[in-house]
């Protein structure tokens, strides 16, 4: 009809799954000038890919070069179920339309669809996490961040690179201590990626299962190894 020939095209988001599924968001730092290579995907530092590792494929979800943006090798990246990603990065760096600033030890909140990202946890605020790096998160259903560290912290609760601390939006603790030596090799281990999977049955209060990643190899996790 003349005078109504519009169109609307909508793209959905869709969340890639969770690990339970066997389906990944991650971010490699690789020292290769040619980028990384995982599942037939060619993708440098900044990028974050969904890595599938029962068809061994992988495809793209977030291509820093070709949005425009300035993310220099994003070492914490969490999705949330609304499609948004919280994230921080190894060095100095700005994300979105908007080009918001965020430092190694901030965590700022993307949003895909507008292209808008904001400052979901600012840093420079608090003195344990001053000038540091945080290189792994995890935002549990009430908002409490779960992360660790790139390094140790002496200041206030203080904490070591393997423990994962909760910030409440108002106090630090430890979430889970590393020292434990029945449960992390704490002399070798630096936590630098983790997943944590919940009871079912009370989400809020039982831990299930940590997904770790380390940057150490050969670090001890009760009795198995993880890279």
């Amino acid at each position: 009809v003349s005078g109504n020939d519009s169109d609307t095209d909508i793209t959905k988001i869709q969340a890639p799954p969770a690990s339970g599924t066997e389906k990944f968001l991650l971010s490699v730092s690789s020292t290769s000038t040619t980028g990384a290579t995982i599942g037939g995907l060619t993708f440098e530092n900044d990028d974050l890919i969904i890595y599938d590792p029962v068809s061994d494929t992988a495809v793209s979800f977030f291509d820093n070069s070709s949005l425009g943006y300035s993310v220099d090798d994003p070492n914490a990246v969490h999705l949330l179920p609304n499609g948004q990603v919280i994230l921080s990065a190894n060095e100095n760096s700005t994300i979105g339309s908007n080009a918001l600033g965020f430092q190694p030890n901030d965590l700022v909140k993307f949003d895909p669809i507008t292209n808008l990202a904001e400052t979901f946890f600012d840093g420079d605020l608090y003195t344990e996490t001053t000038g540091v790096n945080i290189d792994a998160a995890f935002v549990l259903d009430n908002g409490d961040i779960v992360f660790s560290t790139a390094s140790d912290v002496a200041t206030g609760i203080g904490w070591s690179d393997s423990d994962l601390v909760l910030f409440d939006g108002t106090n630090f603790s430890i979430y889970h201590d590393a020292e434990d030596t029945d449960v992390l090799d704490a002399g070798t281990a630096n936590v630098d990626a983790l997943y944590i999977k919940v009871d079912p049955t009370d989400a809020t209060v039982v831990i299930d299962t940590f997904d770790l990643s380390s940057d150490n190899e050969g670090t001890i996790i009760s009795d198995d190894s993880i890279v």
